[in-house]
């Protein structure tokens, strides 16, 4: 089922599956929540560290972790098109805000990046690709990711991050996202992901994002009585806060008219606040079945056998706000906002 609407305050608890919500206006579009902040553990170990499997190396190593303030990565397995980069790793976490992740895009369209080591990821820091990239990557773990609130990313193109258990690309080829199996022949062959597999027969895991939530007002000096988004925000207290007067944001955020897509066995925006500037957020919770990709990188929920739900609280914002608004597109169970 779809459902078309602009959301602009309050609690809401949305059951059943399918919402799609397109924002009508251009300035404050997008979704809203409140609510008390959550508290997220972090995983035992952490940083960047390669399983081996596909050829990957950090700072030059195909084993060793990666502890320094910025982990290279290059290397990995490339398609015979040389449009599609695979990436395996046994860990990845960016546990400090000062830490990032830089891969190396020799000019693909799409880097995908598996997680085998069955930890959680903790990213905290800042995920990038190379000067000029214009490839979408994805980012999969089926032991969870949790984004905290000072994750950035620094990217060319679509993020789409997974709790999955499988990747399917073209002519049926499927890689195993909890796995460091290689990949031989099919290598060649496969093109840029179209489906992200989650089986019935095994747990997957959530994906979370926390934040500061949003800081939106109302009221503006040209909008008195409209309800504005984050560049009309208050400024902090004086001799607060940074210079300019705004406070502080904590955005997991795409280039303008880029996608964003959360797909994963439950999904909770504690205070997390997901940007794509004219262009599109997606949250797919999902427990069964596969779920495949549109050509813009919106899910098709057909071959879905059981969603999960999809929670928002502590003020968390999906923000697409432009002239030419983008979309915000929800698949769950029970869809809940804490207002």
């Amino acid at each position: 089922m779809y459902l078309r609407m602009l959301v602009s305050q309050g609690a809401v608890a949305y059951t059943r599956h399918l919402w799609h919500l397109l924002p009508q206006v251009g300035i404050g579009a997008g979704m809203v929540f409140g609510g008390d902040l959550a508290i997220m553990p972090r995983p035992a170990v952490g940083q960047i560290a390669g399983d081996g499997s596909l050829g990957s190396l950090i700072n030059g190593s195909a084993t060793g972790r990666c502890l320094a303030a910025t982990c290279t990565i290059t290397g990995g397995s490339l398609n015979a098109a040389g449009s599609t980069l695979l990436h395996s790793f046994g860990q990845f976490s960016l546990e400090d805000a000062g830490q990032s992740a830089l891969f190396v895009d020799p000019g693909v369209n799409d880097i995908v990046v598996r997680v085998t080591g069955g930890l959680a990821s903790l990213l905290n820091g800042e995920i990038q690709a190379s000067a000029g990239s214009r490839a979408n990557l994805f980012f999969v773990n089926p032991s969870g990711i949790r984004f905290g609130p000072t994750a950035q990313l620094s990217l060319g193109g679509a993020f789409i991050a997974s709790t999955a258990h499988q990747i399917a690309f073209g002519h049926g080829v499927m890689l195993l996202s909890g796995s460091a199996t290689p990949l031989g022949g099919e290598l060649l062959t496969i093109s840029a992901p179209v489906g992200l597999g989650f089986l019935a027969s095994e747990t997957s895991a959530s994906i979370t994002v926390q934040g500061t939530g949003h800081l939106l007002a109302f009221g503006a000096p040209d909008l008195p009585s409209a309800f504005v988004n984050r560049i009309f925000q208050q400024g902090p207290p004086p001799g607060a806060g940074p210079p300019g007067g705004l406070l502080p944001l904590s955005d997991l955020a795409v280039r303008p008219g880029a996608a964003i897509a959360l797909v994963a066995n439950g999904i909770d925006l504690a205070g997390g606040n997901l940007s794509a500037v004219g262009g599109q957020i997606e949250l797919g919770s999902v427990s069964a079945g596969t779920v495949l990709f549109n050509p813009d990188l919106s899910l098709d929920y057909g071959d879905v056998d059981a969603f999960a739900d999809i929670s928002l609280s502590d003020r968390a914002t999906l923000e697409v706000s432009d002239r030419t608004p983008g979309r915000v597109l929800l698949g769950g169970r029970d869809i809940f906002g804490d207002g």
